[in-house]
């Protein structure tokens, strides 16, 4: 089922209404629709931004960077709110254009269709037991960057199976050029031969130990262990799993620099991990294009 076929379910369903509005950055219309009052898991209260803790994991405090970073109007949510077959969809991404929604929707799609797989994995169990199969899929945003020229989106991603031992959660980065309406991909940001698991790896390696040592109250240094020595090893087995990780195309960008989202283990809660590279430190990697697009030629 294509998003369009989303979009008409959703329409179906009471308290749903469709508002037409003009989201003016270069010059493009974009169709918003909301929910009403009463609708989905938490009503009018059920906020379209990620949670907070899923943030702490990928980037302990950060800014939206870009001209328009202070104009929250120039982007409003846009929810999708469906039942598809087992699966049960809330997910919630920022109006920018028709190519920018088709990329999400297409994400979208494939998501569902593995919480369908999965769910038939655990059907006949569950049957077994008297339930049915259930699964669910959670997509909340935040704003790194806002200009005319570009729009960099983080996608917080979480998914559930009934059945299944723990729910996961994974992340999406799409970085947009509004003003040519269409996706900005990863190999076209960098300088060629550029490879940032090359110049990153050690030390993303250690930002992402130091955190995750921190959270766990230094549960997995030994007992007299110092921390920087504990952080040391651990970077050490994070510089292995980031070696082989196929997943430094995710560069979400923001107010202070780059921020690399890595998701070592998509099936389990919680591992969605994060890297910053300052601007300063980031910028000779850029190509010149993306730089006078972000205002650091």
């Amino acid at each position: 089922m294509k998003g369009t076929e989303l979009c008409r379910r959703a329409l179906g369903r009471p308290g749903v209404f469709v508002l037409a509005v003009i989201v003016w950055m270069g010059a493009w219309v974009g169709a918003l629709e909301l929910m009403g009052a009463g609708a989905g898991p938490e009503g009018p209260r059920a906020s379209p931004t990620c949670d907070p803790g899923f943030m702490e994991r990928v980037v302990p405090s950060w800014k939206t960077g870009g001209a328009l970073a202070r104009d929250p109007t120039r982007v409003a949510p846009e929810w999708y709110r469906v039942t598809r077959g087992v699966v049960e969809v809330d997910v919630a991404f920022p109006v920018v254009s028709p190519a920018f929604r088709a990329r999400v929707q297409g994400w979208v799609e494939e998501a569902v269709r593995e919480l369908e797989e999965s769910a038939r994995l655990h059907e006949e169990s569950l049957r077994e037991q008297g339930e049915s199969p259930r699964a669910s899929l959670e997509v909340r945003y935040a704003v790194g960057y806002l200009d005319s020229k570009l729009v960099s989106v983080l996608l917080c991603v979480g998914g559930a199976v009934r059945g299944a031992a723990h729910p996961w959660s994974d992340a999406w980065v799409l970085n947009f050029l509004p003003d040519e309406d269409r996706p900005l991909e990863t190999a076209e940001m960098f300088r060629p031969g550029w490879r940032p698991e090359a110049a990153w790896r050690r030390t993303c390696a250690r930002q992402i130990a130091r955190r995750m040592i921190r959270e766990e109250s230094f549960s997995s240094c030994g007992i007299d262990e110092d921390e920087e020595a504990c952080v040391r090893r651990e970077a050490g087995e994070w510089e292995g799993h980031l070696l082989h990780y196929e997943a430094w195309g995710r560069v979400w960008l923001t107010a202070e620099g780059l921020v690399f989202v890595f998701s070592n283990f998509p099936h389990a809660v919680g591992e969605v991990q994060g890297c910053r590279a300052p601007w300063k430190a980031a910028r000779p990697a850029l190509r010149p294009e993306v730089r006078r697009r972000l205002g650091r030629p």
